[in-house]
This record gives structure tokens, C-alpha cells and sequence, in this order.
């Protein structure tokens, strides 16, 4: 097999995966980045699936934005606990 052989394979291989390198990228962990996987893995060779595996990359909540929601929840259990009112 030529260079140009292998390196038409491995850009093939990383355009499939894209859903899930962009997931990775986003730091989605848990829940949604493994059904990116599965869809990807799965369901990626037919072209629904690679798109559905696209979007939920692209939608889904990141690890950083899940822990600033978090981070403003319990500031605000804080403040409903110490009886203090937004104003």
C-alpha cells in the first residue's frame, strides 16, 4: 500500500470519528460524551447516525459549563438558606 493509500485511510478514519474528537474537545464526560461514542461507533457508517452523533457533539453541555450551573445552584441553596433576598 502507497503513503497516499494510508493517508486517505486515516483521514477517512478521523472524519468517521469527528463526532467524537469534537466531543473530547468540548470536555463532554459522562452520560452524553459515551452516547456520542455508541452513536458514532455504532451507527456513524450510515449517514443519520453520523449527524445525530454530530449534533449530540455539538449540543450537549460541556464539563465547564455543567459546573458553573452547579457552582451557581449552590450558591443560590446558600443564599435561600441565610433568609437573604435578591434584589
Amino acid at each position: 500500500m502507497t503513503i497516499e493509500g494510508l493517508l486517505f485511510i486515516l483521514i477517512c478514519i478521523c472524519i468517521y470519528f469527528l463526532p467524537l474528537i469534537i466531543a473530547a474537545c468540548r470536555n463532554i464526560a459522562g452520560g452524553p460524551g459515551f452516547g456520542v461514542f455508541m452513536v458514532n461507533l455504532f451507527l456513524g457508517w450510515t449517514v443519520i447516525g453520523w449527524f445525530t452523533a454530530l449534533i449530540m457533539a455539538c449540543t450537549a453541555k460541556s464539563g465547564r459549563e455543567i459546573s458553573r450551573e452547579e457552582e451557581l445552584a449552590e450558591a443560590l441553596i446558600e443564599l435561600s438558606k441565610s433568609n437573604r433576598r435578591i434584589e
